[in-house]
């Protein structure tokens, strides 16, 4: 049965394999023939193109040949040539002038002027005109220095007097073999241009330097196909070709050949098929841009066709071949279904028999864990009473002293008191009892403070000031800095900070790290000092405990929060500073130490308590 399985799923998958080639196939055959349309569509519009680009060429070249008889004829002119030899008699001029005035009426052309061996226009059609070109020099002009005896010169400008673009013919007019001068005859293109366009074709004419010299898409006009070196831009510029202007290549086209008359063109954004159409006679080159958008388009809209019908009829077969393969599926996992039925009752049973066991492991388990954690507590709030209380031992002999002062001073005020009541001296009786009372107040307050500071606290957070718990827990340290040679500074901020956290615990907290301060500087000659800085960083408040004492070592400092670890020989447990940095951490905190230059620092950082 397995094995049946087996040989079945491989010609599956074998069946799938040649399928999947199939298919792929397929797609390939469509892009081929997607390519192939494209490609025969585009050479028919190039040859509609180039078929129209014949026409218009044609017809432009007949049209402008035309007029080449005119300057051929004035320049066999007699009148023309013998004004020009008697220098521009003026009985001569009137008749020359009129003679070229009548032939450009008749024939349309835009100018007919006549130029002299100097270069210099002698004669125009538009003598009469304020504007005339009568006057103007004109030999930087290829027609002018280019032409032979019995040639006709053609030549495509803008003119340098009225900005206008035509296209010369000029004819040398010569007797003996001598020049004595130039016919020219100036046309003008647009009218003679008239290719048959479709819309979005540009149609342009552009010459030997590849400048666009007429155009029916002003933006091509006076544009470049190709970057203009140096050379050529000065030769330009010597002719005055195109009346100085700057010749730019056409902005954002580029071109790919295809064969040596087409090119493939992306100009703004859309793509072109360019034909061009050289014109030997007149040394122009006709071109169209025709738009083949709309060409890739629909050849990108037969591919995407054949890929869906394609790719429709392989999930058409993968379904029903997926339908079949189902139906047999379903009936062996029917059989499966079963099989697997019977052996899960069975392994549920036995998984609920080994749930069962492990639940009741569990809850002994975590009895014993909350049991433990109970008696964890416990102890740790005993270690916690046992350091307050070793605490308190140590400052035991100092609390007696500053409650024994008190106790004398009112015992010698009440005897004062009863002698003064005896004098009758009642004022000095009433200032006796005012210092009894502050004596009595300062017993309370060291008493009252020790008490809580002795007893057991919960871990309440509540907005502890830094500033009161100092005081509190200067009220304890008190005798021993007036004992000895250290002193207490505070440094406050511009305004009160509060940290979230128990009172008494950072009060407890506080006080070791300040007795343990004073225990390491006890024989040290000089000036000592404790200083006591907060402030609020953030969202955190801050306290700093800095002494100048001898400091920690460095072998040691990073032990020195571990519990039972210390450096006094003859007291402690080492259990001061691991209480302490325990109580900070249950806070949310964290307690610190750095070696300074010298002494040490400690450093508490609480959650700040915002006022907002």
């Amino acid at each position: 049965m397995e094995a049946k399985k087996i040989d079945s799923s491989i010609q599956s998958r074998r069946n799938m394999k040649l399928f999947i080639i199939l298919y792929f196939l397929m797609l390939v055959v469509i892009i081929f023939s997607s390519h192939y349309i494209a490609r025969c569509k585009l050479e028919a519009q190039t040859s509609i193109i180039k078929t129209s680009l014949i026409q218009a060429g044609s017809e432009l070249t007949l049209n402008i040949n035309r007029y080449e008889f005119i300057p051929f004829a004035l320049s066999l002119d007699d009148n023309v040539k013998q004004f020009l030899i008697d220098e521009y008699s003026d009985s001569l001029r009137e008749k020359v002038n009129t003679l070229v005035a009548s032939i450009r009426h008749r024939v349309g052309a835009l100018d007919i002027f006549i130029v002299d061996a100097d270069g210099m226009i002698v004669s125009s059609s538009d003598a009469m005109s304020p504007n005339t070109l009568v006057g103007h020099n004109v030999q930087f002009r290829p027609y002018f220095q280019n032409v032979k005896e019995g040639d006709t010169e053609h030549f495509y400008g803008i003119g340098t007097t009225d900005s206008i673009p035509g296209y010369y013919q000029a004819h040398g007019i010569y007797t003996k073999g001598k020049k004595l001068g130039v016919v020219a005859v100036k046309i003008d293109v647009d009218t003679l241009l008239t290719p048959h366009s479709r819309y979005g074709d540009k149609v342009f004419l552009f010459d030997d330097n590849n400048v666009i010299v007429n155009s029916n898409d002003t933006g091509l006009l006076y544009h470049s196909l190709i970057n203009l070196d140096d050379t050529q831009q000065k030769e330009l510029l010597k002719t005055h070709r195109y009346n100085n202007k700057n010749i730019l290549p056409v902005d954002g086209m580029v071109k790919r050949k295809i064969t040596d008359q087409t090119y493939d063109v992306l100009y703004q954004g859309k793509h072109y098929i360019q034909v061009n159409y050289y014109l030997p006679q007149l040394n122009l080159t006709l071109a169209q841009l025709s738009p083949i958008n709309s060409l890739l388009f629909n050849t990108s809209l037969y591919a995407a066709f054949g890929f869906f019908i394609t790719t429709l009829v392989f999930i058409a077969i993968l379904i029903f071949r997926q339908k079949q393969q189902i139906t047999s599926l379903k009936l062996e996992r029917q059989k499966m279904l079963e099989d697997t039925n019977i052996n899960l009752d069975r392994l549920v049973k036995e998984r609920s028999h080994e749930l069962e066991i492990k639940n009741e492991s569990l809850a002994e388990q975590i009895k014993e864990r909350i049991n433990s954690e109970r008696k964890l507590r416990s102890m740790q709030n005993e270690l916690i009473r046992s350091e307050k209380l070793a605490v308190i031992g140590q400052l035991s002999a100092g609390l007696a002293h500053e409650i024994n002062q008190p106790l004398s001073a009112l015992s010698v005020l009440s005897e004062n008191s009863v002698r003064f009541l005896e004098l009758g001296q009642v004022d000095d009786v009433k200032s006796n009892l005012k210092r009894v009372t502050k004596l009595v107040q300062f017993i309370g307050r060291l008493s009252n403070q020790l008490r809580s500071f002795s007893r057991n606290s919960d871990d309440s957070t509540s907005p502890v000031s830094i500033s009161a718990s100092l005081d509190n827990a200067m009220v304890l340290l008190a005798h021993r800095f007036d004992q000895g040679k250290t002193t207490f500074v505070r440094i406050p901020p511009k305004s009160e900070v509060r940290c979230l956290c128990n009172n008494i615990r950072l009060e407890q907290v506080l006080v070791n790290i300040i007795n343990n301060g004073l225990d390491a500087m006890e024989g040290i000659s000089g000036e000592c000092f404790i200083n006591a800085r907060w402030y609020n960083e953030g969202d955190q408040a801050v306290i700093k405990i800095e002494d100048n004492g001898p400091g920690i070592p460095h072998a040691i400092i990073g032990n020195i929060f571990e519990p039972f670890f210390t450096t006094k020989k003859s007291s402690g447990l080492g259990l001061g500073l691991a209480i302490s940095a325990d109580i900070i951490n249950s806070f949310n905190g964290k307690l610190s130490v750095e070696q300074l230059e010298k002494g040490t620092c400690f450093t508490i950082i609480l959650p700040l308590h915002s006022l907002d």
